[in-house]
């Protein structure tokens, strides 16, 4: 929960216009450290924004695919 809060506020003022340089300087300046309890910098940033981008393309096409059914025929084999 407390990395979608952060990535919610990150998007927001990424989406505000700020660059990814001083939205770390926020997220310093009150107090937020990242998920390794480090802090911020312009590219951790970005990797967030980027790192979930990547995650929702691999769910839309991955797990939302659609397979074909296949049935084949099943054998049971008795050992003695």
């Amino acid at each position: 929960k407390k990395q979608q809060l952060i990535y919610r506020l990150i998007k927001f003022m990424h989406d505000e216009g700020l660059g990814y340089r001083r939205i770390a300087t926020k997220l310093n300046a009150f107090g937020i450290k990242t998920a390794r309890n480090t802090t911020w910098n312009n590219a951790k940033v970005y990797s967030v924004l980027k790192r979930r981008h990547q995650r929702d393309a691999r769910i839309e096409d991955v797990r939302n695919k659609k397979y074909p059914t296949k049935v084949s025929r099943m054998v049971i084999k008795y050992h003695t």
